[in-house]
């Protein structure tokens, strides 16, 4: 499967889409810069591999983030800057 991330900084809002996930049940986790978990989804699912999210980031310091997907028979990460 493939995931893109955007940030859209004027909304504070981070948007997870992937595509051609092999598995059914997804969790979305955001991770920040040391490691402590900032946001989780557990067990949505996907639609014929398909999944979207978007994750309200106010609140949130500046800084690195990992987003991570993960079905029953895989695993993305990808990173992102709020600034």
């Amino acid at each position: 499967g493939e995931m893109q991330i955007t940030y859209v900084a004027a909304w504070e809002k981070l948007f997870v889409n992937a595509s051609g996930l092999k598995g059914k049940n997804v969790t979305v986790s955001v991770y920040d810069g040391r490691g402590s978990l900032k946001f989780e989804v557990i067990s949505l699912k996907s639609n014929a591999g398909y999944f979207t999210l978007d994750v309200d980031c106010s609140g949130w310091s500046d800084g690195l983030y990992v987003v991570q997907l993960q079905t029953d028979k895989e695993r993305l990460s990808k990173k992102f800057v709020k600034e």
